[in-house]
């Protein structure tokens, strides 16, 4: 067997574009990789959203020794949107030219959301091992939270038409035939013209309508066909098992990441106790539920809320929320990544208050990481990591006054605290994740070069 050399990273971004938890992620086993002895190149969009064509080239870059191909694109330029999505076969000859030049033993997807399946499908064809690590659950979701657009939370897909009109709530067209057809009609109205590539392109249905039950069906033959799909979250395998798909190949193992950082963090006295939030400032991540809840202490509580997130995602959501916060709500922006030992020494509690399903969160392990208690909400595996009053405290996804409670207790119960930041767990280091993907990566070659022998 072939000595492992050279493995392809796929991620939607990469920095310094804004980067979410698997980028985080995919940065750090990047890197962690090159310091192992091996080649890491990493295959990203770089524009996602601009550009005169729909394909618009490729650059190449080197950042802390690692490979970085940035694929240009402009999404709403495609000939069907909805399905480029998914499935770009615009895209699909240059993975095939990119993955026959430049050979890699493994190709490792943390992320299809810009570039699509495609990339799996074609280095399948080529016979090169896949990995595949589920961060969210595009997968099972076009939205990729499994959150309805009225904010209810979802459990997975019931029908290609319920995702359908899932997706499409709030549209006009969608709005429209409510009104003047029965739902029979409706739905094969729908199921049609998102097969209808111009149609899927008109103004309030580009990105939304689409051939649907191919997709839940393209994805599927693609995930069951992935040598190894890590589950960092056992609420994920479980959620993928009871959807019928096959996880005789699904292996659960949390993330391992980057703590050297930690070294750096000392905590600053304060006469307040000192909530933080950290991450992407959207109505999923329950960013309203918690300024509410902060907004309901009673004023001679001695607290403060710091917000750390980008305020041009949502501005709507952001502006709403800066309105009705009160003067001990700091909106303090975005922080580069070398800042967080600054941001997190002058934090006493770290707060996720999402009302989506989690997937193993970064913020919740840095909070460990930095020796910060957490309250969270009992969403995905957030359950998984905060054990109720021995490393943190929980609360019910999106109810303020639970949240306001847990908070309550934060503040006037100094031995909860002090208890809860004992027992903060040990977590698992970059190093070691290193090593792990290193033994999976050649189990699929050792898998693959098995095969090979048998044709032969």
């Amino acid at each position: 067997m072939a000595k492992l050399h050279r493995i392809l990273l796929v991620v939607d971004v990469y920095p310094p574009a804004r980067v979410g938890g698997a980028t985080v992620y995919t940065v750090n086993l990047a890197e962690q990789l090159v310091k192992m002895g091996l080649e890491a190149e990493v295959l990203c969009a770089g524009s996602w959203e601009s550009g005169e064509a729909h394909f618009n080239g490729m650059t190449e870059e080197t950042r802390n020794g690692v490979k970085i191909y940035r694929i240009y694109l402009n999404w709403r330029k495609a000939p069907a949107p909805f399905d480029y999505l998914y499935d770009n076969v615009t895209l699909a000859p240059v993975f095939r030219e990119f993955l026959l030049e430049h050979h890699p033993d493994v190709v490792h997807i943390n992320s299809c959301l810009t570039l699509s399946a495609r990339v799996i499908e074609e280095a399948q064809r080529l016979g090169i091992p896949t990995v595949l690590h589920l961060h969210d659950f595009w997968f099972l979701c076009a939205l990729q939270n499994l959150v309805r657009k009225d904010g209810s939370i979802c459990y997975g897909p019931e029908s290609p038409w319920d995702c359908q009109r899932c997706i499409l709530a709030g549209a006009t067209a969608l709005r429209w035939s409510e009104r003047v057809m029965p739902a029979a009609l409706q739905r094969q109205l729908f199921t049609v013209a998102g097969r209808v590539a111009w149609v899927t392109r008109l103004p309030g249905l580009i990105g939304m309508s689409g051939d649907m039950e191919r997709r839940q069906t393209y994805l599927r033959q693609l995930l069951e066909a992935i040598n190894v799909v890590v589950a960092p979250a056992r609420f994920s395998l479980e959620l993928f098992a009871r959807h019928g798909f096959n996880t005789e190949r699904f292996i659960y193992s949390i993330l391992g990441f980057d703590t050297a950082w930690a070294a750096h963090v000392q905590h600053t006295p304060s006469l307040s106790v000192r909530f933080g939030y950290i991450g992407n400032i959207q109505r999923i991540k329950g960013v309203h539920v918690l300024v509410e809840a902060f907004n309901a202490l009673p004023a001679n509580v001695a607290a403060e809320l710091f917000i750390y997130g980008d305020p041009t995602q949502d501005v709507t959501y952001v502006e709403s929320l800066k309105a009705r916060s009160n003067p001990k709500i700091h909106w303090m922006g975005v922080f580069a990544r070398a800042q967080l030992p600054e941001v997190m020494s002058a934090l006493d509690v770290i707060v996720v208050p999402s009302i989506c399903h989690e997937v193993n969160p970064t913020v919740i392990k840095e909070a460990f990481a930095a020796r910060l208690p957490v309250i969270a909400s009992d969403q995905g595996s957030t359950n998984e990591m905060i054990v109720e009053g021995v490393n943190g405290l929980s609360f019910r996804a999106g109810d303020v006054g639970d949240l306001k409670a847990k908070m309550l207790v934060m503040v006037n119960e100094a031995d909860v605290w002090t208890r809860v930041q004992d027992a903060i767990p040990k977590l698992k280091t970059v190093e070691q994740e290193g090593l792990e993907m290193k033994s999976i990566y050649e189990a699929c070659m050792r898998e693959k070069a098995a095969v090979n022998f048998q044709l032969h």
